[in-house]
């Protein structure tokens, strides 16, 4: 398949970095204390908490090594007779193979380019970006986003997570020098976000800060959505509804 500069990223340097991603954000993320798997649990924590209904389908879009797919399992659990159809893409083969070791049940697929993502037939309740954005430049992101639109059933969700640089923590992370992967010139804010959404002919239905805290207790998160309106989290996140 033939692959467009303007719609595709590069694999090459998360194929380098896959093996040791892990030990890598520990690392970075180790100053703020614990196990940093807490990190991707909140994220979904948080979307089950917005959406209480039936999720059947989910796509982690830009999954990496799967972090967050056994959270996915683990908080949108369906019934004995209904399972959880989850399925990860990223442009990282080597960090894919991590991501079936994580999750074999899952449906793990390359997705390296715009047209790559049209000829996956499946649609899905439930899109899950986090902290992608920030790796795509700027002009491809709309093309990557329509497309992502088209893999929503109709009233299917998509949720954004991306970094807040207006957090003191976040922003000393992403300058860190030992932190290759976060360009700070390719941020976007929440209101760039929802307007990327919009474009995309996503609504808009939520739109918070949150991580305010490293300490993760079960009802952290649910505090957390008091705060949402406070520019202080370490993160944000943006979710909307296909139209």
């Amino acid at each position: 398949m033939q692959q467009h500069e303007k719609d595709t990223y590069h694999a090459a340097p998360y194929d380098a970095l896959a093996q040791d991603y892990d030990q890598g954000l520990e690392k970075l993320l180790g100053v703020f204390g614990g196990n940093n798997e807490k990190y991707a649990e909140y994220k979904v924590e948080l979307l089950r908490r917005l959406l209480p209904g039936k999720i059947c389908s989910i796509l982690d879009f830009g999954c990496g090594t799967g972090r967050s797919l056994s959270f996915f399992r683990k908080h949108f659990s369906l019934s004995l007779s209904l399972s959880l159809s989850l399925s990860g893409c990223d442009i990282s083969r080597e960090s894919l193979k991590i991501a079936s070791q994580r999750d074999p049940e899952a449906q793990i697929f390359l997705c390296t380019s715009v047209e790559e993502l049209k000829t996956h037939e499946k649609q899905y309740d439930l899109v899950f970006l986090s902290c992608v954005l920030h790796h795509m430049e700027p002009g491809i992101r709309d093309e990557w986003m329509g497309a992502l639109a088209e893999k929503l059933v109709p009233g299917g969700h998509l949720a954004v997570f991306e970094h807040n640089l207006k957090n003191p923590c976040t922003r000393r992370i992403v300058h860190d020098p030992e932190n290759s992967e976060d360009n700070p010139e390719f941020m976007m804010t929440p209101a760039e976000v929802s307007a990327l959404l919009s474009r995309a002919g996503i609504r808009r239905e939520w739109s918070g800060y949150t991580l305010f805290s490293p300490f993760r207790r079960p009802w952290v998160t649910s505090l957390e959505r008091y705060l949402a309106w406070c520019p202080l989290g370490a993160q944000f996140c943006v979710m909307g509804t296909r139209e």
